[in-house]
């Protein structure tokens, strides 16, 4: 249970995992029991498939588990400089204009909720799931609380000024 917490993606893709392979079986227990070749063929084919899509749902998250936090941190090396990117980054850090819902550092994702609903957004250093990144494609405030939270060092920051 504790590797669970630890890391919250192995998790989650293990989920993603049985949740595939339960799909599967319930295909299985379709097959009426006289199987033909032809129908035994088209099952296994289905099952090939069902099973790629498995392990592709699986593999994002696997590579994320397995980079380090500045390697995924270093795709926005360029953008914090920009006036607006300080902007988002003094609203997480100085007014902290954001609500954190549980931030695990282990696995480098949160949740936070919304100011203006009932909205709940899943961050990670490299996306997250509110309007305004889903917009600009940028970090948002939700990035850099979890980014400052993970130890990382953003140039230009209010934490170096």
């Amino acid at each position: 249970m504790n590797y669970i917490k630890k890391h919250g993606y192995l998790y989650l893709s293990t989920k993603r995992f049985f949740v595939s392979l339960l799909c599967i079986l319930l295909v299985f227990h379709s097959i009426p029991s006289g199987i033909t070749s032809g129908s035994f063929l088209e099952f296994t084919g289905s099952m090939l498939v069902i099973v790629t899509f498995c392990i592709l749902l699986c593999i994002p998250e696997y590579l994320y588990s397995k980079k380090s936090s500045e390697d995924l941190w270093i795709k926005w090396i360029e953008c914090h400089s920009a006036q607006k990117q300080q902007d988002r980054l003094k609203r997480a850090l100085v007014y902290h204009e954001l609500i954190p819902l549980k931030i695990d550092t282990a696995a480098r994702c949160g949740k936070f909720a919304s100011q203006t609903s009932k909205k709940r957004y899943r961050t990670t250093l490299r996306s997250c799931t509110c309007p305004d990144f889903k917009k600009r494609k940028l970090p948002c405030k939700h990035m850099y609380y979890l980014a400052d939270q993970c130890n990382l060092h953003i140039p230009n920051s209010i934490n170096t000024l």
